[in-house]
């Protein structure tokens, strides 16, 4: 987003005009760009991932730090879907050397002016629209803000958001209508990622609205009013359509940015979500924490943070694999050998992971057969393990799609994974937006912090517009989520020959490394313990 084209001209500035030259090289004329792709796209998508695009730069002799890496990849996906299609990398490898460091970006908007409500730039042309006044629930979806004020020369703002509908009239004060959302701290950052949906109750919305009602969205940092966007509820024509809109500063940091930067905040409208959710809790394969833990080995628990997976842990992560795709075969040839959860986990329409190593490589190898098939890996920094005492295994060190793609890249090539398999694994696109910054806990969780957590992850999960929800995770985190989410009435379900776990095994004990557990969702009675049925699958065990 904002101010990416900056520090990709830094990066294009550190290889000269010999990072376009080498590509051209390589490809070895115009003619045979296309077979050049369609080869550098490993996994036939059409596109190129981060990952696809720093072998290409490899291969062609010019590598780049990952900070780099990202600042490019982020210039040359222009749409900012995540991923580099052909026509954007023909754009950018024929570009003048002038627009390849200062392209022209589509998200890019300058700072409105302080009188005016903010113009908007819509990201979907085919949601659904309002033709008429509706009255409904109010549902804001706060995505990120970028390109906010620094506070000092160096140090950021801890970044929060508060969301309102006011009546804005001329005849009288400004008058709040119901009450005032919140989204928390954002630690020591410029670009806040929130990704978390509020409910500011039931308004009329659409053309014939009252125009005087207004949706304020406030950013804070350090408890200062940076700046506000603006959009009057008879305005909202699109639901479910991400809006750019610049933020409007107020007078003192207008005045301190001088207009150097824009910066703008991506929200949506939503429409209603459905209440009911089948999600499918994963455990990461075995870590080397796991096994310098069960070998009582301390040097090896404290020799590094966020501990990759173990051989033994790639070894049960294609075994998870080949349990998959050959429960695809049977849902074909024999669907009678899958329970009902099990069908619907192979139907999944997306997949979640904690920004940990060792949960993003068992997804994108023992989750690979469903993975394959979705646009990209979500990483979402709510699923991360609870940070207990000591916490060396939870403590992250990658941040931003680049670093983590080279931490993977290391991992996944020094591991007994096949040499021709490592390509369609790490070709899978990340969207990395809620680890872009610093993620983790530098210290232990307290169990109300833990709560407000499960609490937030619980809330992406009913507003997701998702049914069916694969997490790929931690046995400690989903613990504490069955103990706060589960419901008194809640299924125990059982397979036949295989006895459910009993609900004190549930609040008790944890999945096995890379096990998988079906827990359905049902919003319809509150958010206050949704868990209502849970099943083991694929063969499961508790430890």
């Amino acid at each position: 987003m904002g101010g990416g084209a900056g520090k990709a001209a830094k990066a294009t500035a550190k290889v000269g005009p010999s990072l376009q030259e080498s590509v051209k090289k390589k490809i070895d004329g115009r003619a045979r760009l296309e077979a050049s792709f369609r080869r550098w796209d490993v996994d036939n998508t059409g596109t190129i991932s981060m990952h696809e695009l720093m072998q290409i730069l490899k291969e062609c002799g010019v590598p780049l730090e990952a900070k780099d890496l990202e600042a490019l990849f982020h210039v040359m996906d222009v749409n900012q879907d995540g991923v580099i299609d052909y026509q954007e990398f023909v754009g950018w490898l024929y570009q003048s050397a002038t627009s390849a460091t200062s392209p022209q970006r589509a998200d890019t908007v300058a700072v409105a002016s302080q009188s005016s409500t903010a113009p908007v730039h819509e990201t979907a042309d085919e949601q659904p629209a309002l033709l008429e006044p509706w009255f409904m629930p109010l549902l804001v979806r706060l995505h990120s803000a970028t390109q906010l004020p620094s506070r000092t020369a160096s140090s950021e703002y801890d970044a929060s958001a508060i969301a309102f509908v006011r009546k804005d009239s001329p005849a009288s004060k400004p008058k709040v209508l119901g009450h005032k959302a919140k989204w928390g701290s954002c630690r020591s950052c410029s670009h806040p990622c929130w990704n978390a949906t509020r409910d500011l109750g039931c308004h009329t919305l659409g053309p014939g609205a009252d125009p005087s009602l207004v949706l304020y969205i406030e950013i804070w940092g350090n408890r200062e009013l940076i700046g506000d966007v603006r959009l009057r509820l008879a305005d909202i024509d699109k639901l479910d359509a991400w809006r750019d809109c610049p933020l409007i500063l107020t007078a003192a940091h207008a005045k301190k940015s001088a207009g150097k930067i824009a910066p703008s905040v991506r929200f949506m409208i939503m429409t209603q979500p459905t209440l009911a959710k089948k999600v499918f809790l994963v455990r990461h394969g075995e870590s080397v924490w796991n096994k310098a833990q069960h070998d009582h080995k301390v040097s090896a628990m404290l020799e590094q943070v966020d501990h990759p997976l173990s051989e033994d842990g790639f070894r049960q992560c294609l075994v998870l694999q080949q349990k998959i795709e050959e429960a695809i075969v049977a849902q074909s040839a024999e669907p009678d050998k899958l329970s009902p959860n099990e069908a619907q986990f192979l139907n999944a329409q997306t997949v979640l992971s904690s920004p940990l190593s060792r949960a993003i490589q068992t997804a994108l190898v023992g989750v690979h057969p469903i993975l394959k098939g979705m646009k990209c890996l979500h990483l979402c920094s709510n699923v991360r393990e609870k940070h207990n005492m000591g916490g060396f295994d939870t403590t992250g060190t990658a941040k931003g799609e680049a670093e983590i793609v080279t931490r993977l890249d290391k991992a996944l090539k020094g591991s007994c994974i096949a040499d021709a398999d490592l390509d369609k694994y790490l070709a899978v696109p990340l969207n990395s937006a809620e680890a872009e910054h610093r993620w983790w806990n530098d210290s232990r969780e307290s169990t109300s912090a833990v709560k407000e957590r499960l609490t937030e992850f619980l809330a992406q999960l009913h507003f997701s517009h998702e049914e069916r929800i694969i997490v790929v995770g931690h046995s400690h985190f989903f613990r504490a989520l069955l103990q706060q989410g589960l419901n008194c009435s809640a299924k125990l379900l059982s397979r036949e020959g295989i006895p459910a776990p009993s609900r004190a095994e549930l609040l008790s004990k944890k999945l096995k490394n890379c096990g998988v557990m079906s827990i359905e969702l049902d919003f319809s009675k509150g958010a206050d313990r949704p868990i209502a049925e849970v099943e083991l699958l694929f063969g499961t065990e508790l430890c």
